[in-house]
Formats: C-alpha cells, sequence, structure tokens
C-alpha cells in the first residue's frame, strides 16, 4: 500500500524558513552585542531552485537586538512577498547601529514603542501596499499634489534652534477647488471673491507652467501662483 503525502503549505513552508532564521539571527545578535551594537537592518538572500535568487530586506525605525522582534518583521515581510520557488539556502546579512538611548524629559510625554510601530506598519504595508506607507515628502514642482512617499525614520532635531515668528499659512488649496472671481490690475491678480467675501493679493508669484515645472521651456500653458 502507498502512502501519498500532500505538498507543505505555504504557511508550513514559512515556518520551517523562520526556524532556520532564527537559529542564525541568535548568532548574528550574539555578535553585535559582545561589539555594543545592534542591528539595524537585515537583508535575507534566498537561493531558489528556479529563477534566481530572491532577496528582502527590512529595516526598523530603530536598532535593535530583540529576536522575536526581528522574527516578526522578517514574518510579515516573507509573507506579503513570498519566495516563487522551492529554496535551496539562504544568506543572512545584518548591518549595525548603535545601541544609544535617548533621555526623555521628566514631563515629556510617552511615545509608543519603536518596536510596535515597526510591526504595526508592516502590517499595513502587506494590506495597502509598500508605496502606500511612510511620510509624504513634496517634490520639486508646482503642479499641485505632487509628491512621493518616503519610509518613516528616526531624524535627530536641534530643539535649541530658533524658531521662526513669522506668520505662515495655513490653507495651501481648497479640496474640493471652489469657483472665485479674480479681479485684474495691469495684468496682473489684485483681488478675488470667495464666498462673498473679498479679498486683496498683496504678493502674487509667477506665471509658472500648469505642469509645474517651471524650468521646461516645453511644458506649454502658463498660470500664476499666489
Amino acid at each position: 500500500m502507498e502512502e501519498y503525502r500532500e505538498l507543505d503549505s505555504p504557511v508550513e513552508i514559512l515556518d520551517s524558513l523562520l526556524f532556520v532564521v532564527a537559529v542564525m539571527l541568535e548568532q548574528l545578535i550574539l555578535r553585535a552585542s559582545s561589539r555594543m551594537f545592534a542591528l539595524a537592518a537585515l537583508t535575507i538572500v534566498l537561493r531558489q531552485e528556479v529563477g534566481g535568487s530572491h532577496t528582502r530586506a527590512v529595516r526598523p525605525a530603530l536598532p535593535t537586538n530583540d529576536r522575536q522582534f526581528w522574527i516578526k518583521l522578517l514574518h510579515l515581510d516573507l509573507e506579503a512577498h513570498p519566495p516563487r520557488a522551492p529554496i535551496l539556502s539562504l544568506t543572512l546579512t545584518a548591518e549595525p547601529g548603535s545601541t544609544s538611548k535617548v533621555q526623555m524629559g521628566l514631563f515629556s510625554p510617552q511615545l509608543p514603542e519603536p518596536g510596535r510601530l515597526d510591526v504595526m506598519l508592516a502590517r499595513i504595508r502587506a494590506i495597502v501596499g509598500e508605496e502606500c506607507v511612510g511620510r509624504a515628502v513634496l517634490r520639486d514642482t508646482h503642479h499641485p499634489n505632487e509628491f512621493r512617499m518616503e519610509p518613516f525614520a528616526v531624524i535627530a532635531k536641534n530643539v535649541a534652534a530658533s524658531s521662526s515668528t513669522q506668520p505662515r499659512v495655513a490653507l495651501r488649496q481648497f479640496r474640493p477647488p471652489k469657483n472665485i472671481s479674480m479681479a485684474l490690475q495691469n495684468e496682473r491678480p489684485a483681488s478675488f471673491f470667495l464666498q462673498k467675501e473679498r479679498y486683496i493679493i498683496e504678493k502674487a508669484y509667477g506665471p509658472w507652467h500648469t505642469s509645474g515645472d517651471w524650468w521646461n521651456p516645453e511644458c506649454g500653458m502658463w498660470n500664476s501662483g499666489i
């Protein structure tokens, strides 16, 4: 009587892979800890039976030596981007980082743990896609709604630096757009009416290309910025 065994499910394959990764990760953490470092990033390279290699990298907001935390990040990343063929071998490399601590003030608000934030962001990326998670950074253009997404990062700021006391405009654009009536003087915007109110234009800039790329002479139409 012959016995047949079904192929391992993707969950079983991932669990077996992470079991091997956990052993390798423990050695990396021990080596980093002995030199007063923490792991800032992990890169796993899976050599597949067909299709070359499958490479994934994870980088949390802050370096850490928490093994369970790294296993969770790798689990979520490989679950969202699984290999497409049987795995022959794997290579795990780490990037060292500083283990320095940040001293909080006595009356400073309690911040969330960076590890919990990274796990939550990894789960969100698995649902909506990596290109939809991060911080919005404006592009070098005057075209409306032009920005790119960058990963979250902890940026050191000089709290002693003096901030500007100049007033800033908080509202840059109405959503959805509103219709206005514009009055021109010497072919320049002078005032406009919005919701039955008249506003005087003190400064106007432009005209700019409607494409937003003011340095490109072949963009065509123009508009004015106020």
